[in-house]
């Protein structure tokens, strides 16, 4: 049933406005721009008085101290606590001064978050379901379920400058528990994140005004700072407040409630810029990073990277600093600072058979790490757990893979393949920093225990990643040079060298070399791409790049690479040195007529770089319309719309092109939830951002009939328009997640994190998992022809018929290979405790032996 809605008229002008039976004349007034004097729209003050004409009308609040007993004979009324019961006519005396610069509007908000300030004063943030731009120093009225009449709260956070129109969606009020107050008491016992109320603002004239050329005196006391910290934002976001002085004072009863300490050190420490600001700063310095304003462009992250390799397992725990960069169209979160808190000794890989990693022992390994860096899985935020080369090839793999990202913090990601690992390689050995540096042309080679990662930078940018089934550690010998290690792979490598090896058997220290002599120039015929594709076929675990193009450099990483550079000389009973030995000979006799480029990192290179670059950070224009039902989720199939955008956007071509991606993938549209993953050009006028989503709804009919989940990742700042063009008109009935932001690598699936508040973000991981079964349980020592698809089951192909691999993209055929052949960063220059005791009766913070399979 819809409440009635009645014309007022203001007596002796032209002007009237409408105003429903739910709503007061005064907040009606505002809300189409009429300059109705008030202040403190709660009865009180008896500013929006009135004398009423016409009409009927009801009052909130009879007894309301704003009216004198002269004014009730008198026939007026309060405009912030007078109703219409049908068409009136009053009698005002407006004024410019009160004409609202951000009309008031009624919305439903969701608390999102809060914090404690205080043993009596919490900070809520609401996140409001329209927009509700506001001043600082304004105060909106919250109606809550069951409460008679609003409460009204002043905003904390900062607002908008003067001549902003856009924004204003984040709410943060300050309130203290008031004994016996309902307001408060539901705030602070009842109100859950995820719970929703009514908030009706902006009002107020007590708001920072930025034409007047004064300093700024700001009093508060007890839950009056809310106001007076906004405008203290407000001064300091402001370009327009260049060059003056602010003084804040505040007082409490007790020690106990003061606060606001933090609040204002960081807005003495965190502004820059040209804004050269005068402060009066006599307080003592505090931690800025607990502050909401620095929070909201400001994100840090503790992340942890676990390689499981052929030979070698390390941990690492990161520091990572991102910041919002605003930018044309865009406010992406950049990562600023990124440092390593600890770094595991690395260990040699537990294994307990050919087919079986030890699951006990590498819990162990991995429960020692978090011990000795002092982090607890709890403080971990982000992250990923990659296994590489043999590790990945082992039967529990997968399972392992699993548990150590369950157990290893909220949002550490499984993650295995070939050009995942070459491109956290290019990022953690340093050499995407340098291409970007000097704008060079970069092939980083990663050489493991078990396979050799390419990767082509240029400009910081990856181009193209592969994979070839070389490493150092694929035979082993003891110190009677018998074999004790023998990988399908290694068996291989030494019949392309003359020798038909098998385990157990004895060799001399001179064959290993000529074997690692044919590795080093079958790597020599890949880089310089001297080979044909059946010459080199059965090492390829990935499509050869055809051409690696003009370079200006060459590096190396993994264990491997430590030998190439000189900076490891032990023997470790491997092919590790002598291959290494063997590739720095060639290199220098330019057989690689490429230079050969300082050492970044190179043991560690795939270790940092599932620390540090596996995850991103959407940006703070996300649209998601029930976090609790849509967030976290891990592992769900990306379909990439495969569609350049153009000028004009047509609905039935972007409905065509997703239909074509779920057939490549061999997926049914709507039997699982699926990301939708788009590249965003050009302008995000509402035209092409509607035939968007027009287009992606058409190519989702069975989605939208079992009312799956939508989730849409793109890269363009098109989030949320175009997540509220979705819930328009009930055009999507499920819940909907729309985030910007993100970096789309080439890659299968996505993970996404928990909103982490203020500021309104998602960590991101754009992965692929491609764990394999063994090749040797197929009765197949050819390393060239079995290959993991993303279903786990092992596939055969002919290479010599042509077919695509590249980069975890799906293919015409329906097939989509991961190769899952991986590698490993090698234990070489690294001294090894094959004993990692722990006391009897230590609990251990991962517990991986009971929760994998052996």
């Amino acid at each position: 049933m819809s409440l009635a809605v009645h014309p007022i008229q203001l007596a002796g002008t032209d002007q009237s406005f409408p105003c429903a039976e739910n709503d007061t004349l005064l907040r009606a007034a505002l809300r189409h721009g009429i300059a109705f004097p008030y202040e403190c729209n709660v009865g009180s003050c008896g500013n929006c008085k009135f004398e009423l004409l016409e009409g009927v009308m009801a009052s909130c609040w009879p007894e309301a101290p704003g009216l004198s007993e002269k004014d009730r004979a008198r026939n007026r009324g309060l405009g912030c606590q007078s109703r219409p019961t049908g068409p009136l006519q009053i009698k005002l005396r407006t004024s410019d001064k009160y004409a609202p610069q951000f009309p008031p509007v009624r919305t439903p908000a969701k608390l999102i978050a809060s914090r404690v300030i205080t043993h009596d004063m919490s900070e809520f943030t609401f996140q409001s379901e329209l927009p509700m731009p506001f001043l600082s120093g304004q105060y909106a009225l919250f109606q809550m379920a069951g409460i008679a009449g609003p409460r009204a709260y002043s905003m904390s956070n900062a607002g908008l400058f003067s001549g902003e129109r856009q924004g204003g969606n984040l709410i943060e009020v300050q309130v203290r528990r008031v004994p016996g107050g309902q307001g408060s008491a539901h705030l602070f016992d009842h109100l859950k994140p995820g719970d929703r109320l009514e908030i009706d603002g902006p009002y107020g004239m007590a708001y920072l005004r930025e034409n007047i050329e004064r300093d700024i005196l700001c009093i508060a006391g007890g839950s009056g700072l809310a106001p007076m910290i906004s405008i203290a934002r407000g001064t300091f976001s402001s370009p327009r407040m260049v060059g003056r002085k602010l003084s804040f004072f505040y007082g409490a009863r007790t020690l106990q409630d003061v606060c606001g300490l933090d609040m204002l050190t960081t807005l003495y420490h965190t502004h820059d810029g040209e804004a050269d600001h005068d402060h009066d700063h006599d307080f003592a310095g505090d931690d800025p990073s607990q502050e909401s304003l620095w929070r909201q462009d400001n994100v840090i992250l503790h992340s942890v990277g676990i390689d499981v390799g052929s030979s070698g397992t390390q941990v690492v725990f990161s520091r990572i600093h991102l910041r919002r960069i605003a930018e044309d169209l865009s406010s992406r979160y950049t990562v600023v600072e990124r440092t390593a808190l600890y770094q595991s000794p690395i260990s040699l890989t537990p294994y307990l058979s050919d087919s079986l990693m030890d699951a006990k022992a590498l819990g162990n390994i991995i429960d020692k790490a978090y011990q000795d860096s002092g982090l607890h899985p709890d403080e971990v935020d982000a992250g990923a757990v990659i296994l590489t080369g043999e590790a990945l090839r082992r039967e529990n793999s997968e399972s392992i893979a699993a548990v150590l990202a369950e157990q290893g913090g909220e949002f550490v990601c499984a993650t295995a393949g070939h050009h995942m690992e070459a491109m956290l390689a290019v990022y953690g050995s340093g050499a995407a920093k340098r291409s970007y540096d000097d704008k060079h042309r970069i092939l980083n080679i990663d050489i493991g225990g078990g396979t050799t990662k390419l990767g082509l930078v240029q400009n910081g940018e990856l181009i193209a990643t592969a994979a070839v089934h070389l490493g150092g550690r694929l035979m082993v010998v003891n110190e009677k040079n018998v074999l004790t290690r023998l990988d399908p792979a290694g068996a291989y490598l030494a019949k392309q060298a003359g020798f038909d090896w098998q385990l157990g058997q004895q060799v001399s220290r001179q064959d290993l070399a000529k074997v690692a002599q044919w590795m080093a120039d079958a790597l020599v015929r890949v880089l310089t791409q001297k080979f044909t594709r059946e010459d080199l076929s059965k090492l390829y675990l990935t499509d050869p790049v055809d051409d690696w193009g003009p370079l200006d450099g060459i590096m190396f990483s993994g264990g491997v690479g430590e030998y190439v550079y000189r900076r490891e000389m032990r023997d470790f009973g491997d092919l590790g040195k002598l291959f290494g030995e063997a590739v720095r000979q060639r290199l220098d006799q330019n057989a690689v007529p490429v230079p050969l480029l300082p050492a970044g990192e190179c043991i560690r290179a795939t270790v940092l770089g599932a620390s540090e670059y596996s995850v991103q950070l959407s940006g703070n224009t996300t649209f998601i319309s029930e976090p609790a039902a849509l967030l976290p989720r891990k592992n769900l199939q990306v379909i990439p719309l495969n569609l350049e955008l153009k000028e004009t956007i047509d609905p039935v071509e972007i409905a065509e092109a997703l239909g074509k991606s779920f057939r490549r993938h061999d997926l049914v549209e709507g039997a699982q939830d699926v990301a939708i993953s788009l590249r965003w050009l050009g302008a995000p006028s509402f035209t092409r951002l509607n035939a968007l989503a027009q287009g992606i709804l058409q190519g989702l009919p069975e989605t939208l009939k079992q009312q799956r989940h939508l989730y849409i990742v793109t890269d363009g700042d098109i989030a949320h328009n175009l997540g509220h063009l979705f819930k328009e008109d009930e055009r999507v009935k499920s819940e909907v997640l729309v985030i910007d932001g993100v970096t789309l690598w080439g890659f299968d699936f996505v993970d996404l994190g928990r909103i982490r508040m203020p500021s309104w973000t998602v960590p991101v991981t754009v992965k692929s998992l491609v764990f394999n079964e063994d090749p040797r349980a197929h009765g197949k020592s050819d390393p060239g022809e079995w290959h993991a698809h993303e279903d786990g089951k092992m596939h055969r192909h002919d290479h010599k018929k042509p077919h695509s691999h590249g980069h975890g993209h799906s293919h015409d055929h329906g097939h989509d290979h991961g190769h899952g052949h991986s590698h490993d960063h090698d234990h070489h220059h690294h001294d090894h405790d094959h004993g990692h005791d722990h006391a009897h009766g230590t609990q251990h913070a991962l517990n991986l032996a009971h929760k994998a399979k052996p």
